[in-house]
């Protein structure tokens, strides 16, 4: 019997809080030390008894595509000569382009578009994967900007169940979490990040790097980063407490701080995962909020304390979706929804444009209300429009 059907047998949730915890403990690790990406990816893999699990991450400079796109591949141990064959076989695989352009933190299986018995006719099934003993795929997106992707991918074996609800609503609600240690370990330069604890590193840095307490507290800041408060355009540090000048990013901030500095790596949610900063001279940024908590690799920044990584760097704008997710606390769907219904749009028309049922799209608005404190449809509508101005051109131009 796989551990995937022991847990089914005696009831064990496959979100289970303490595997939750110890997976994102490591996950957050690789924000500051890349090389564990590989321990990360098999607690993932095991937890769900997935074959296997790849993590694929690239940047694209502006000379794309006559420059190379830079990156990096890193997944549990496979067979590499058969990982080698699949790229040339992804324009057979029946349907990638649908599991490809699903929205971020929203994982899409194989079987999730066609039936196992039509899979298994096709041309890509008997090439790579019956000879593996492999049965379905899941492809969850983490990162889809114009410069920028990020994707997990992993494959169930024959021996067990095809891939179930509860573990692609596992896989998305660890995908924000990736997102989170993906962007701010490439802010920081992963060549460097094994010595950034040392304070000339981190003054070497072109990112803004903060070590902050739950009141935002400024234990420490880089020379960027004092170069950011002195013109205090972004974010101010007044009495030393870190603060953003916008109010929608000065709250978003401040929740996001005080998350990551209380509690476990769990608390901090979908909060600070790309907080878009509004200049009061028509500067823009963009602030990360890492939790340090009791990590062996992070708490050597500061116990109890958080990391605020911010970029003025505006080589992207951000999506919407993803921007509203880091305000609110709003999962994907959730601020899907939230946003359509801010548009005047109906709970039929939500339902429709997005193919789900219409008890589904309650649901997520029952949670957006639970989380926002709104009581009504007008009532969220008009918080999701108060988080618009964040996002609209203005602030990048």
């Amino acid at each position: 019997m796989s551990e995937h059907e022991k847990r089914s047998c005696f009831g064990i949730e496959a979100l289970d809080e303490t595997f939750f915890e110890k997976v994102l403990a490591a996950i957050y690790d690789c924000a500051v030390d890349p090389s564990g990406w590989e321990d990360a990816l098999n607690l993932i893999r095991d937890q769900l008894d997935l074959s296997y699990l790849l993590l694929h991450f690239f940047r694209f400079p502006p000379g794309y595509p006559d420059v190379q796109p830079e990156g990096f591949v890193v997944g549990t141990q496979w067979d590499s000569i058969w990982l080698a064959r699949l790229e040339p076989l992804l324009p057979s695989v029946p349907h990638f382009d649908r599991m490809r352009n699903t929205g971020i933190d929203e994982p899409a299986t194989q079987l999730q578009f066609m039936s196992e018995q039509e899979f298994q006719a096709t041309d890509f099934y008997s090439a790579w994967v019956k000879p593996q003993g492999l049965r379905d795929n899941c492809l969850t997106n983490i990162v889809a900007r114009d410069n920028m992707l990020a994707m997990l991918s992993g494959a169930s074996g024959q021996e067990r169940d095809v891939i179930s609800h509860k573990d692609v609503e596992l896989m998305a609600k660890l995908s924000p979490h990736i997102r989170r240690a993906l962007l701010i370990s490439d802010l920081l330069d992963e060549s460097r990040t094994q010595a950034m604890f040392q304070s000339r590193i981190l003054d070497g840095l072109s990112v803004s790097v903060f070590l902050v307490g739950q009141s935002g507290q400024i234990s420490y800041a880089n020379a960027a980063g004092e170069a950011l408060l002195s013109r205090a355009t972004l974010v101010s540090g007044y009495n030393r407490r870190l603060s953003a000048v916008a109010r929608v990013g000065a709250r978003a901030l401040s929740e996001s701080i005080l998350r990551a500095c209380t509690g476990t790596d769990t608390a901090i949610g979908l909060w600070g995962n790309g907080i878009p900063l509004c200049g009061q001279e028509g500067e823009a940024g963009v602030a990360y909020v890492l939790p340090l908590g009791r990590s062996d690799k992070r708490h050597m920044l500061g116990n109890g304390m958080a990391a605020v990584a911010i970029t003025t760097r505006n080589d992207t704008r951000l999506p919407e979706i993803e921007v509203l997710t880091a305000l609110s606390g709003l999962t994907a769907a959730e601020a899907r929804m939230a946003l359509a219904i801010s548009q005047g749009r109906s709970l039929e028309a939500v339902a429709d444009d997005n193919a789900i049922a219409l008890g589904t799209v309650r649901k997520h608005l029952k949670s957006a209300y639970e989380k926002t404190g709104a009581r009504s449809q007008h009532a969220l509508g008009a918080y999701i429009n108060s988080l618009q101005v964040p996002i609209s051109d203005k602030t990048t131009s």
